[in-house]
């Protein structure tokens, strides 16, 4: 061991945390705590799309599932989305279409950047002779709980135990709606076109590893926009007309 080659080159006998014959239990390899973090990752994708129409009428609908593990224990990203398009034809010139999506996000991360307790620092800091949990079930620390010499190993922290525990996460609550009409040729060489959309948008994120004691940060973003009726002329340019002024408000409400 280094400890003990250290002490040696200093002509110093070895701490007696270090020394094999007072403390046996580290000289044993009970866990390779690199491959106890790390897993294989299984991405998922799934999709459904059914669309039908007629001569004035046609719609559109999909959905899809996605969910990416992480290669760390308890890290996961995982996507949930919708759409419905529809289109009705009233006449050859009056025409209406809707738009609709709908997505839901969640994921689950760690912190790896962190010097003291990044989990694959801590991975790396953890004793070999440790084991992932207690005989009890809970989870282990760097030796067993009556061992003398547990201070030898440091502050370092069971890196499964930060995952398992790991409760935070990121979720997003997504919703779009296009609604369009549309008249052209109302004399020759002149259409309109007015749109109006709506984006609602939630934000929440969990910032403790404790579930039960922890509060949910949410932020609720709705805009409304009310694109103003444009005649589109013979040239192709389109023009706003100013009878019907843009309309665009936003609110946002804040949950601590």
């Amino acid at each position: 061991m280094v400890a003990n080659l250290a002490a040696a080159n200093a002509g110093q006998a070895p701490l007696d945390g270090w020394d094999a014959t007072k403390n046996p239990n580290d000289q044993i390899t009970r866990t390779d705590w690199i491959g106890a973090i790390f897993r294989t990752g299984i991405v998922q994708r799934h999709n459904i799309s059914i669309n039908a129409g007629t001569e004035k009428f046609s719609t559109l609908f999909q959905g899809r599932y996605e969910r990416n593990e992480g290669t760390l224990l308890n890290t996961y990203s995982e996507n949930i989305s919708l759409r419905f398009n529809t289109s009705y034809k009233f006449t050859d010139r009056l025409k209406f279409r809707q738009e609709l999506f709908w997505n839901n996000h969640g994921a689950v991360g760690t912190s790896t950047e962190s010097g003291y307790s990044g989990t694959i620092l801590s991975a790396i800091y953890m004793p070999r002779a440790a084991t992932v949990y207690y005989p009890d079930g809970s989870f282990g620390g760097v030796g067993p709980r009556d061992s003398p010499y547990l201070g030898i190993h440091g502050d370092a922290i069971n890196p499964v135990a930060t995952l398992l525990r790991n409760n935070p996460n990121d979720k997003s609550n997504d919703l779009q709606s296009v609604s369009e009409l549309s008249f052209s040729n109302i004399i020759p060489g002149l259409s309109f076109l007015t749109r109006f959309l709506i984006v609602r948008q939630v934000l929440s994120t969990k910032i403790s590893n404790l579930q039960e004691q922890n509060p949910e940060n949410r932020t609720t973003r709705i805009h409304y926009h009310i694109v103003p009726i444009k005649a589109i002329t013979g040239s192709g340019k389109i023009q706003p007309i100013t009878l019907n002024p843009s309309i665009n408000t936003a609110s946002e409400q804040c949950f601590l």
